[in-house]
């Protein structure tokens, strides 16, 4: 009995050096990720993760969202996931928030702005393996129990953006691997968190129960958003007064630059074209002022729906992608230009 005593003794106390030599030092490295650090401190696997990974599925990943194909060792070349959409006609690959706990349209469209990213409606893949949900809140109305399921799976997720939102096929086996391993190339890091120093040094210390493991776990997950809430926006009763806001012609015009332009804009044929000296805006404008049934504000909040002869649509924009007064400063713009060529 003291022999099985001092061996479970002998145990605990390699497991606490474990815990002390991976966790505690002179200097935490900021480097290391997020999902790791939780996960020492006790948090529970998530079904997404990848027990291994290497170079080459990331790259074959980053190949599948970029041009929804890749190179198999096994098969060669796969078939196009869709022939409509790439991810990244509606996502970015890296950040796209400035304040990670608080993540605002307006804020976002300044900061991919200066990055040169687009505002879309749908969030980055940068992080996404940090979330705990997606599909959320009234993505349940469009896709009903499909985004149920995605809400607590990525793999779900991702299964049903590609068969739903790009009008495509499911992934196959190997190639979520490969978009699971180029998504968690994409992970939080301590370093995006910007932490300060004092709090840097807190976590350098080893919790001494479960209680303060969890504290700590949950103080971490403070520090980030774990979802990117999804709520389908209204459109103004009376589309010649909009929703009464003044709108800022130089925002519209980011928003037109960061959005519109990158679908619309001589990108994929089949697709209205929208740039200045064309028809559209004008016609878009005046459908405003004669308070029509289909308006810009329609399009924006409602997005439009594929159908058996025209697979390509435009998705929605959520409140928390695209807010009322950003609409009416891309009206503004639109009226702008409007005024410049008549």
């Amino acid at each position: 009995m003291k022999l099985f005593i001092v061996s479970v003794l002998l145990l605990l106390g390699a497991c606490g050096a474990y815990l002390q030599l991976s966790y505690e030092g002179d200097e935490l490295d900021q480097e290391v990720g997020v999902y790791k650090v939780l996960r020492q401190l006790g948090e529970k696997p998530v079904n997404h993760e990848l027990e291994t990974y290497d170079s080459l599925m990331v790259s074959q990943g980053r190949a599948l969202i970029f041009t929804g194909q890749m190179n198999s060792p096994q098969t060669g070349k796969t078939s196009v996931i869709s022939p409509f959409f790439t991810c990244i006609n509606c996502h970015n690959t890296d950040r796209e928030d400035p304040d990670l706990r608080n993540a605002t349209p307006e804020n976002r469209l300044q900061f991919v702005s200066q990055k040169r990213q687009g505002f879309f409606q749908a969030t980055t893949f940068w992080g996404i393996v940090n979330r705990e949900s997606w599909f959320n809140d009234d993505y349940v109305k469009k896709y009903g129990e499909e985004a149920q399921a995605a809400q607590k799976s990525l793999r779900e997720a991702i299964q049903l953006c590609s068969r739903e939102c790009s009008q495509g096929r499911e992934l196959t086996e190997e190639e979520m691997k490969a978009v699971l391993a180029y998504f968690w190339s994409l992970q939080l890091k301590l370093s995006d968190l910007a932490l300060t120093e004092e709090q840097l040094s807190e976590l350098t210390s080893v919790p001494k129960s479960k209680k303060e493991r969890k504290k700590k776990i949950e103080w971490i997950k403070s520090q980030y958003m774990l979802a990117s809430s999804a709520h389908i926006g209204n459109s103004p009763e009376n589309k010649a007064t909009g929703f009464g806001l003044k709108g800022d012609k130089e925002n519209g015009r980011l928003i037109y630059r960061r959005s519109c332009r990158l679908c619309h804009y001589y990108n994929v044929a089949e697709i209205t074209q929208i740039y200045e000296g064309g028809d559209a805006i004008g016609k878009m404008v005046k459908a405003m002022a004669d308070n029509a049934d289909y308006t810009l504000y329609e399009i924006i909040r409602n997005g439009t729906h594929p159908g058996k002869k025209k697979e390509q649509y435009m998705p929605y924009y959520p409140v928390e992608r695209m807010s009322n007064q950003q609409i009416e400063d891309l009206r503004a713009y639109f009226e702008s230009v409007v005024e410049r060529e008549e």
